[in-house]
């Protein structure tokens, strides 16, 4: 059985997961930015 302080902590993992790939998209998505100006210029 698992307690609930192992859910959590699995949930946990699982948001720290999705945040992480998250910022990594959002830094990815400043560079193309950047690509793409420096590209108009």
């Amino acid at each position: 059985m698992i307690t609930r302080w192992e859910e959590n902590l699995e949930d946990r993992r699982l948001i720290k997961h999705a945040l992480a790939l998250y910022s990594d998209v959002e830094a990815g998505r400043e560079q193309m930015m950047d690509v793409a100006d420096r590209a108009i210029r």
